[in-house]
């Protein structure tokens, strides 16, 4: 019975690991990998049913299902952000338009396209922003860009984007 519940433990933390990473990619537009996701999670669901259903000891393998279903869950997080699927929009704001440019300048020798804006800050105080997209995973070394000042960090905002058309997705 116990080689059985750890057998079901597994299985059913890699079925939920993959029903997390399945509505993740359904939420980004990533059908490719759903299809084949959904398949095999039904597959899985279906043996372990019918192993809960099945047996005297029902109890326990409810009680395993339900606690896996959340370390799945758990696990399909991590490995989604280790994946770190899809595009972002970072805007970096300063206040001197020569650290600015300096940084916008920086950034598109590292390969990335790059955007400078006048805003208008509190009392109409002119702004200056850089705006990029890039992909998710690449967010870390993006971040080296943006370095603090008098031990400060700089304002920068960043947003999830769902799709970029033109000629700026051959740059990500």
């Amino acid at each position: 019975m116990f080689v059985e519940l750890f057998m079901i433990t597994t299985i059913m933390a890699v079925a939920d690991c993959l029903s997390t990473l399945k509505t993740i990619f359904v939420s980004k537009k990533f059908f490719q990998p759903v299809y084949f996701i959904v398949f095999v999670n039904a597959v899985i669901f279906a043996v372990v049913i019918s192993k809960v259903v099945g047996t005297e000891e029902g109890i326990y393998y409810i009680l395993a299902f339900a606690l896996v279903k959340s370390i799945g869950v758990f696990l399909g997080g991590i490995v989604e952000n280790k994946v770190a699927l899809g595009l972002l929009e970072a805007c970096i704001f300063f206040n001197d338009k020569t650290k600015m440019s300096s940084i916008a300048d920086e950034l598109r020798r590292a390969g990335y396209s790059v955007n400078t804006v006048v805003a208008f800050g509190f009392s109409g105080k002119k702004r200056y922003v850089v705006e990029t997209t890039l992909k998710r995973k690449d967010l870390k070394s993006f971040k080296r860009f943006v370095k603090p000042e008098n031990g400060k960090e700089r304002t920068m905002v960043v947003k999830e984007i769902s799709n970029v058309y033109g000629n700026i997705k051959a740059n990500i």
